[in-house]
């Protein structure tokens, strides 16, 4: 992740913690591609009050800001 995007993810992660709360506490974890060879990302559940959102790596600017945001959607309605 080049330094200028870095900050643009982090301030597009405090908005969406701001302006689409979750019940939970949810960590993003960037996972090697390897790990999600058929998916750009997933979100699921470790408690009650806890969960994940996995993304992958090699995803670019675009589309890993974009699937944030989907899985984000998935997280709000679980």
């Amino acid at each position: 992740m080049a330094q200028g995007f870095r900050k643009q993810y982090r301030r597009t992660l405090r908005w969406l913690r701001k302006t689409f709360p979750l019940r939970f506490q949810v960590r993003i974890a960037l996972v090697p591609d390897h790990v999600l060879p058929d998916r750009l990302g997933e979100w699921y559940t470790l408690s009650d009050d806890e969960g994940v959102i996995r993304l992958r790596k090699g995803l670019s600017e675009d589309v890993l800001i974009e699937t944030l945001f989907e899985e984000w959607a998935h997280a709000r309605t679980d």
